[in-house]
């Protein structure tokens, strides 16, 4: 059927029979039948208003023969376009009257010349169109394909050119004006063109890019050139870049059969901080644009940027209240609420008592504060406003309320007014989550209303799935377990989604919906899926196949370990929303006062706490009237269930592998990770290199205890293994190994808590340990308070050894970083070297024990003066093994054994033994002393030396001898010697002789003598 024609005349000279033809189609206007001239031309007027549906009654008009055509004359002054031809080509080797070639089986619609503007008011309908142009007249008009989609929301696609910007789709969307819009107005579809499509700019996401991209994609494949198993993708200046000299190129791919290209990119960056600051920048992050800037400085340039953060998750579903009637249907409902105070009309922000969460924090999803009017600057009155959460204060469960988009309260607000808050996930569907399980044990999580089209195309086959219900802390900051983590971390449920099920609550409910012509698709499909119900099956792990793989939830307490038992979240004791959890850590004194409990929590790497409703049974009614609870920082807000899509707990920035699997035909047998820094300087310092750069910022708080910069673990395969962890405030661990090896570095910011009390302790060093049958043993160095020195406090520092008796194989001291083990009094303190040692500031001492329990034996002051504190024991062997005895060699020439005497006669306080060699040396008095000669003398002058046993000599010399028992000599010589007078000076038992008598002293002052006679 012609819709327009624009001719007076149709030209049918072609038709041989054409009054068959015109009798045939029965045309019949208001003036009569047209009729042929001899030119075989119709010759009545035919007008575009008289040719119509109701004026033309024709089934056809047939033009029989090969390539007939019917022809428009057009009376363009265009001679190239003064005539429009439709015909069928069968031959694909003709040619039409300008020479051109006509493709064969193909219907043409041209001037055979150059293109037309085509106008169709009414529909066209084709199985296929191939067109040069197209054009609908009218603003609106579009081009709408038929998909015949099962998906009622992508049954149909349009092209379409919109240009009020007021208008919207049929869906209710707002459309952009001066915009041409290629969508089914739902969600996008995947657009294929098998041609090439050229543009003069394409906008992505608010981007346009208005320059040509140059690049292509060469069918390069080792078995087969065929273009659609191409392997080389570039993008870059016109060639290729194998001289490594244009600064922006992609190749993804071999260029040929020999190339070893894989992923080849240049790049120079200009160091602009931002733009230009990386070359390569790979982000794993949500949020504002400043998050994923360079991380480059102003003077930086960046090769490969990567960076990551806590990501919200895909979205957050649930957290509203679940009401379920007994027909079978329910209701999904906000919270109620209600302010702690009177709040004046006028207010933007209040406080209400419990809390609330709003999801991802961004325009997706939102809270609504419902149940008051609210007013804005305009004057408009709403009874529902989007509100979002301020401070949250677990102490009495109180949280800010602030009233977003230019709203107030219209009126005051007062405590016994019920509000409703009501959540609503990026889908704009406010869900509730319920928990449960079918009849074979399977648990899920059930989903009111069933979920949105396009919250089931966020999720993917074993996501992870995460919930805000918890049994009890997994680990809290302040704990001692080095591979938990110890963040402030609950117990949470979570699971690996394996797959969806939607269960008809109302089917009747459902057929009366789809038949309802009253209501646009969008509010059919949410009419819908309020009669239906969602259910997520979980699975315990993420691979599938593994053995243990159950149909069940997980806690986060026990990740390796499934519990069969393990009921969904909620069902099982203790379970309890997160924002609710609360946990307490003995402090020292408590766990040492209670000697079970300091068994219970110090065994192994467990912490000494625990949270509230999981309270160890040692533990005291006395005790827990003193325990301040702490409460869970790592919280949600929501005061119902509800689920998080695709979570991680731990977050890889990088992670690389390298593995040993013994291939088929392999002989790789090393494995090396390597940073080179060739640095070709031509004098001392031109350049300057710092191999690896942590910085770690942020609140001013240490992070949690197991946190480390670096750590390299053998898991006993590596001989040699090294772990650099962070600085404390005051001083923390630097270094450490597994195998008891470690270093503290202690910096001073303020006063120390420290070394304040004498018997306190400062580990310095491990320098590892072993472990025996009996015992295990540890090389350490530490500081220790030993008590006060002039009212100054004196610190020494230790070099000594740590034991622990043990034969239990666990036990050892791989991890202890304290020379008493962890304050428990689990270890000995065995031999130390002390360095300025109590009372020898300066000094370095031999001794065991350590503050005031400290034993010192030798020390040798700062003067390197020797002292004995303890019994000496010497044992060795004479320089020429003929004699096995005890011994003290001084070997050096005029070496002294000094004894103190503490006398208080200077002239006194020191004896001295010590043999003299040479003749020309003094004392330190200025004496002359003999050579060859052995000193025992206090080099002043004499003193009385007592000899308890016999003394033997070969000779003996004295000015004066006094014996308490006999003396036996072979001869005893005397100097020659005569009294003055019998009453001459002696004293009783003094003797002595000259040539003619021997002379004894009888009394004081008394001699008396006998003759001498030979013989």
């Amino acid at each position: 059927m012609l819709g327009v024609v624009s001719s007076p005349i149709i030209n049918f000279s072609h038709i041989t029979y054409a009054e068959d033809y015109v009798a045939k189609s029965q045309i019949n206007v208001a003036n009569g039948v047209a009729g042929l001239n001899k030119n075989g031309e119709i010759t009545a007027n035919v007008n575009n208003d008289r040719i119509n549906n109701n004026s033309i009654n024709s089934n056809f008009i047939q033009l029989n023969k090969k390539n007939d055509r019917l022809r428009f004359i057009t009376n363009s002054p265009d001679t190239n376009n003064n005539e429009i031809d439709m015909f069928y080509n069968a031959d694909g080797d003709n040619k039409d009257d300008f020479g051109n070639p006509l493709e064969g089986n193909t219907f043409y619609f041209t001037n055979n010349k150059y293109g037309n503007n085509y106008r169709f008011n009414g529909t066209v309908k084709a199985s296929s169109f191939n067109s040069g142009h197209f054009e609908l007249p009218r603003h609106g008009d579009r081009l709408r394909f038929i998909t015949n989609s099962p998906d009622t929301n992508n049954n149909m696609i349009d092209m379409f050119y919109n240009l009020d910007g007021n208008n919207k789709d049929d869906f209710g969307n707002p459309l952009e004006g001066n915009t041409f819009y290629f969508t089914n107005n739902k969600y996008g579809n995947n657009y294929r063109f098998n041609g090439t499509v050229k543009a003069g700019g394409i906008e992505i996401n608010g981007h346009v890019l208005n320059k040509p991209i140059p690049g292509g994609i060469e069918p390069v494949d080792p078995y087969n050139d065929d273009r659609n198993n191409a392997n080389l993708i570039f993008l870059s200046q016109p060639g290729y870049d194998w001289g490594n000299i244009k600064p922006n190129t992609l190749m993804v791919g071999g260029r040929s059969r020999n190339s070893v290209v894989g992923i080849k990119a240049t790049c120079q960056n200009t160091g602009q901080g931002d733009q230009g600051g990386s070359c390569y920048q790979f982000t794993n992050m949500s949020g504002p644009q400043a998050y994923h800037r360079s991380g480059s400085g102003v003077t930086d340039g960046i090769n490969m940027d990567m960076r990551t953060m806590d990501n919200s998750p895909m979205d957050s579903i649930g957290g509203n209240t679940l009401v379920k009637n007994s027909d079978g249907s329910y209701i999904v409902k906000g919270n109620e609420y209600s302010v702690i105070s009177n709040v004046p009309a006028g207010a933007t922000k209040f406080v209400i008592k419990g809390t609330f969460g709003c999801g991802l924090g961004e325009s997706r999803s939102r809270c609504e504060l419902r149940g008051i009017n609210f007013v804005n600057n305009a004057g408009k009155i709403s009874n529902s406003v989007k509100v979002t959460p301020g401070f949250y204060n677990p102490s009495n469960n109180t949280t800010e309320v602030n009233i977003n988009d230019g709203y107030a309260l219209k009126d005051i607000l007062t405590p016994d007014k019920k509000l409703e808050i009501i959540y609503y996930a990026s889908d704009g569907t406010a869900y509730a989550i319920d928990f449960s399980e079918d009849d074979n044990g399977s648990q899920y999580a059930a989903i009111y209303p069933s979920l949105s089209e396009k919250e089931r195309n966020l999720t993917h086959a074993r996501m992870a799935v995460w919930t805000n219900i918890a049994n009890g802390m997994a680990s809290v900051e302040n704990g001692t377990n080095e591979d938990s983590g110890n963040t402030d971390m609950p117990g949470y449920y979570y699971g690996y989604a394996d797959g969806f099920g939607d269960t008809v609550l109302n089917q009747a409910n459902i057929d009366a919906i789809q038949a309802d012509k009253t209501k646009t698709d969008e509010e059919k499909d949410l009419a819908i899926r309020q009669n239906k119900v969602t259910k997520i099956f979980m699975r315990s792990f993420s691979y599938p196949g593994l053995a243990g793989d159950l149909v069940k939830w997980k806690n986060n307490k026990h990740p390796l370990n499934d519990d069969p038992n393990i009921k969904s979240p909620g069902l099982n004791a203790y379970d309890q929303l997160d924002y609710k959890l609360s946990y307490a850590c003995l402090t020292k004194n408590q766990l040492n006062d209670n000697e079970e409990l300091q068994k219970r929590l110090h065994i192994g790497n467990r912490p000494n706490c625990f949270d509230k409703v999981n309270i160890p049974a040692v533990v005291r009614p006395e005790q827990i009237n003193n325990i301040n609870y702490i409460y869970n920082s790592n919280y949600h807000r929501y005061q119902k269930p509800a689920l998080f899509l695709g979570m991680v707990q731990k977050n890889f920035n990088l992670y690389t592998q390298q593995s040993f699997n013994k291939s088929p035909d392999s002989i790789t047998r090393e494995f090396d990770n390597e940073w080179d820094f060739p640095m070709n300087q031509d004098h001392d310092g031109q350049a300057s290199v710092r191999g690896l750069t942590m910085v770690f910022s942020g609140g001013g708080h240490p992070l949690a205890q197991g946190s480390y910069m670096l750590r390299m673990a053998g898991f006993n395969h590596m001989p040699l293994g090294l772990k650099i962890d962070g600085i404390w405030p005051y001083g923390g661990k630097s270094l450490e190994t597994d195998a008891g090896f470690f270093l503290y570095k202690w910096t001073m910011l303020g006063a120390s808590p420290y070394l304040q009390n004498i018997n306190d302790v400062m580990s310095i060093s491990g320098l590892g340990q072993i472990k025996t049958n009996q015992a295990s043993y540890q090389l350490m160095t530490f500081m220790s308070n030993d008590g006060n020195v002039d009212n100054k406090r004196n610190n020494s520092l230790h070099l000594g050894l740590t034991k622990q008796n043990s034969t239990d194989p666990l036990q050892n001291l791989a991890w202890n970083q304290s020379p008493t083990c962890n304050e428990n009094k689990e270890c000995a303190v065995l031999g130390q070297i002390f360095f300025d040692p109590l009372g020898y500031i300066g000094g370095i001492g031999l001794g065991s024990g350590y503050g005031d329990k400290a034993k010192l034996g030798l020390v040798v002051d700062k003067d390197a003066n020797v002292f004995i504190n303890k019994n000496l024991s010497v044992t060795g062997q004479s320089n020429n093994n003929s004699i096995n005895t005890n011994f003290l060699q001084l070997n050096h020439k005029n070496n002294i054994l000094r004894f103190v005497t503490n006398s208080p006669d200077t002239n006194n306080n020191m004896i001295d033994m010590f043999y003299n060699r040479d003749g020309d040396n003094r004392d330190d008095f200025g004496n002359l002393l003999e050579s060859n000669t052995f000193y025992f003398t206090n080099n002043r002058y004499g003193n009385n030396y007592r000899f308890n046993g016999t003394v033997k000599a070969n000779s003996m010399e004295s000015d004066q001898f006094t014996a308490r028992g006999s003396i036996s000599s072979r001869r005893f010589i005397g100097l020659l010697s005569t009294p003055s007078s019998s009453s001459a000076s002696c004293t009783t038992g003094e003797f002595t002789d000259d040539a003619n008598y021997h002379y004894v002293c009888v009394s004081t002052n008394k001699w008396k003598r006998v003759a001498l006679s030979d013989f």
